[in-house]
């Protein structure tokens, strides 16, 4: 099974203090790991075909998401076809099957960005309850 992670990194030296953020990020890669998911990172953009790729080969795409986030063109982006309501602009396609998009909201994040309905997306408040339906998704489709 394969995840991908869609994150911010915000500069070292900004003087930006994200500990939750960084904290549920840490969380979201231990679960993963520990369940022997794959995980790919999206800290930093790279391209958009390789953001499709990895979101076309991903089983899983959860975001954590705060203001930072969601100020980011490229995040929106992977949110739209991370959750299949955009087609990879690649391959033309969308996500389909035995898929979902889990995205956490922080406490720092006040709104979402995305493009029409978001679907097979489910939006999280609560860390645990987050921590959960990523197990629990992982447990039901794991191979």
């Amino acid at each position: 099974m394969k995840a991908y992670l869609s994150e911010l990194m915000v500069t070292a030296g900004t003087g930006v203090a994200r500990p939750q953020y960084d904290a549920v990020i840490d969380k979201v890669l231990t679960i993963l790991r520990t369940l022997s998911v794959d995980v790919v990172r999206s800290e930093v953009f790279t391209s958009y075909p390789e953001i499709d790729r990895h979101i076309g080969e991903s089983d899983l795409f959860v975001a954590v998401v705060d203001d930072f986030w969601t100020s980011s063109t490229w995040k929106a982006y992977e949110l739209s076809c991370g959750s299949g309501t955009a087609p990879l602009s690649t391959t033309g396609t969308k996500k389909k099957g035995n898929y979902a998009a889990l995205v956490f909201l922080c406490r720092r994040a006040k709104k979402v960005p995305f493009f029409g309905n978001l679907r097979n997306t489910r939006f999280f408040r609560t860390e645990n309850t987050f921590f959960r339906a990523i197990l629990s998704f992982v447990n039901f489709h794991g191979e």
